[in-house]
Formats: structure tokens, sequence, C-alpha cells
């Protein structure tokens, strides 16, 4: 089908470039949230062998824990968050989809007669 016109998308394709502007930002979030969860699991595992040894002490133990356990959660949240852009991106695309008016066959129509290509 031929795209025949386009109704006014200024507003609609603003929404659609700042909900792929938010989307990136919210991948770029989950990469963050990633590496900080390797970065405090390590340090989780290396507290836990120096503890074995009677290197560091309980409370090292505990906020290596407690930093583990928030870089985790930041983790979900960052995951959340793009799947909110993704569907709110999806829907702006919809919404530009549904701008364009569309021939319901191809063709060209040329004095009272139709030639289909």
């Amino acid at each position: 089908m031929r795209c025949l016109a386009r109704q006014n998308t200024n507003q609609p394709g603003a929404h659609h470039w700042e909900s792929e502007a938010v989307l990136a930002l919210s991948m770029a979030r989950v990469l963050d949230s990633q590496s900080t969860v390797t970065e405090t699991a390590k340090k989780l595992r290396r507290t836990r062998d120096l503890i074995k040894r009677k290197l560091a002490s309980s409370e090292e133990l505990d906020t290596a824990s407690a930093s583990y356990s928030r870089a985790a959660a930041l983790l979900a949240v960052a995951q959340v968050q793009v799947a909110q852009a993704q569907a709110q991106l999806d829907a702006e695309t919809r919404a530009l989809e549904k701008a364009d008016i569309r021939a319901p066959i191809d063709g060209i129509v040329g004095e009272g007669q139709l030639l289909r290509l």
C-alpha cells in the first residue's frame, strides 16, 4: 500500500525521538549497573575469603554484602526502566504509523481508470 499523505507528525515525531533517547539512556544504565554488580560481587567474594582467614571484620562483610544487594536492586530497576522505555517507544512508533494515510491498493488513478502496479 502506498502512502498518500501523512498527518502532522511534529508532536508524535518529537515524542518518538525522545522515547528513543530514553531507551538508549536506560540501556546505558543497565550496562553500568551490570558492571557495578560484577564489581561488588568480586569484592564480596574477596571479603568472604578474608573473613575465612580472619583478615577482615564482620562489619566489612556486612558492608560488602549490602553494597552487592544495592547494586543488584539497581540493576533490576534499570532493567524495568528499559522495558518501560521500550513500551513507550513502541507506542510512539504505532502513533507515527497511524499518521500515514494509505491507499487500500497500489496503483495510479488516471482519468477514470486504475492502473495497477
